[in-house]
């Protein structure tokens, strides 16, 4: 994987992107049923990308860990400046333009993060199965 955190955010930016329910992007770029963009999918689709860049990165501020819910908001912000035409690629049917926009997303919600906060991996344990150790650990067994 890379060692660089702004290449791995961003790279987790885009999958999370990329999973959302069809439905979702094509309401909030306003192609849905009724042809408005609707804005307030805003926080659920911030929640939801910032759950799925959380499980394996972990932002600081200051030395301190930074809550999701101030993630998400940053998250909301730059979703909120997404321009029409943008948001309209982004749930198009053309898969290169699609792609593009999603990339361009994801690179100023990652400027914005890299910006102001310090972004590590998020540290997990070492699983064996083979050898039933669990972070060193072996396994209690009841005799």
């Amino acid at each position: 994987m890379q060692d660089d955190p702004a290449k791995i955010l961003q790279l987790h930016l885009g999958i999370a992107l990329g999973c959302l329910r069809r439905t979702t992007v094509r309401g909030f770029a306003g192609c849905g049923k009724s042809r408005r963009r609707d804005l307030h999918l805003i926080p659920s689709i911030a929640a939801d990308v910032a759950r799925h860049v959380t499980v394996s990165l972990t932002f600081q501020k200051d030395g301190a860990t930074v809550i999701l819910t101030r993630i998400a908001r940053h998250i909301e912000a730059v979703l909120q400046d997404v321009p029409d035409a943008q948001a309209q690629a982004w749930a198009g049917v053309d898969a290169s333009a699609r792609d593009s926009s999603r990339d361009a997303i994801a690179a100023c919600i990652t400027r914005r993060l890299c910006g102001r906060y310090t972004i590590l991996p998020t540290p997990r344990p070492v699983i064996v199965p083979a050898s039933q150790v669990w972070c060193g650990l072996q396994e209690a067994k009841p005799d």
